[in-house]
């Protein structure tokens, strides 16, 4: 059934009933219609679904609708980034794509917005009225790809955020996206071969040692300057009556790391402190902002550690 109504009958936020059904019906529809497009619908799309151009100007109008660009509605409900990225031309991408699909990411600011490589008429975030090119806004990044980017009408696709964030903030923001989109599994095993493919050769070889062991964030930076040192460990190493481990360091050098989402109980990291003395381990914890803002500090404690022997059984 189509929902038309005349142009001088105006939509109520109550939706009274009239033309050929109950415009709150029809608005109803309208949204329905949107949704399932993916959030956003051209004119067009919602003209063949039956929608009257004065019921989508209506419901515009009331609130009920959003017209981002030209031609273009969405839902009232969609994130604002998404409504920004798309008004500029694109998806969301790159960390802020992440930031989407929820995967843990590290500290940033700007909007990343992931294009068609022949996109044209961008527009500001916040006014598809004016143009990107006569109003730059510095927040915004934008990521041309060589053909139209993969992903929904929203939100690029977690593999293509992950090789985005590798070349647009370097290899620590790629691989810690990388390790927690394994971790979550929003990365399907067979999407990991593209994500290789779109690295480069440095990257490719360091994305082959991201696993879904890290908890966390940062949990997967401290892995990356491990490496780094070359520095061998094991991650969730499981020591009965204390439970996993965040590394351990040869036989008895346990690393944990506190992050911003884990770790919360101090009793529960003491006694498991406590509990690894007492079974003849080192430990050296560290929290959040020693190992993302004071590493040096971090890896001089850890090379200490290992230079006097405190990896090796007694």
């Amino acid at each position: 059934m189509s929902c038309k109504t005349g142009s001088s009958h105006n939509l109520s936020p109550r939706g009274r009933v009239g033309g050929q059904c109950g415009e709150a019906h029809c608005v109803a529809r309208i949204e329905a219609d949107i949704r399932r497009l993916g959030g956003f619908a051209k004119a067009a799309e919602l003209l063949a679904s039956g929608h009257s151009p004065e019921m989508i100007r209506a419901a515009v109008v009331a609130g009920h609708i959003l017209r981002v660009r030209k031609g273009w509605y969405a839902n009232i409900d969609v994130s604002q980034d998404v409504v920004r990225a798309f008004r500029v031309g694109g998806i969301l991408s790159c960390l802020s794509g992440a930031v989407h699909h929820g995967l843990w990411v590290p500290e940033h600011s700007g909007l990343h917005v992931s294009l068609p490589r022949r996109a044209s008429r961008l527009r500001t975030s916040h006014d598809f009225r004016k143009r990107l090119s006569s109003h730059p806004e510095e927040d915004v990044v934008l990521h041309w790809g060589r053909e139209d980017p993969v992903g929904s009408r929203q939100v690029a696709a977690v593999a293509e955020c992950v090789v985005q964030a590798f070349a647009c903030h370097g290899t620590e923001s790629g691989f810690v996206l990388l390790e927690s989109a394994l971790r979550n599994g929003r990365l399907r095993s067979s999407e990991i071969p593209d994500v290789l493919h779109g690295l480069s050769l440095q990257h490719r070889k360091l994305a082959h040692r991201a696993t879904d062991e890290s908890d966390s964030g940062t949990e997967s930076i401290a892995k990356l300057h491990l490496i780094a040192l070359g520095i061998l460990f094991v991650q969730q190493a499981f020591v009965g009556g204390v439970g996993p481990l965040d590394f351990l360091i040869g036989e008895r050098l346990v690393m944990e790391i506190d992050s911003r989402e884990f770790h919360s109980d101090p009793y529960r990291d003491r006694h498991k402190d406590a509990e690894l003395s007492f079974r003849g381990c080192r430990v050296l914890r560290f929290m959040y902002s020693q190992v993302v803002y004071e590493w040096p500090d971090v890896e001089r404690s850890i090379l200490a550690a290992i230079s006097r022997g405190d990896h090796h059984a007694a």
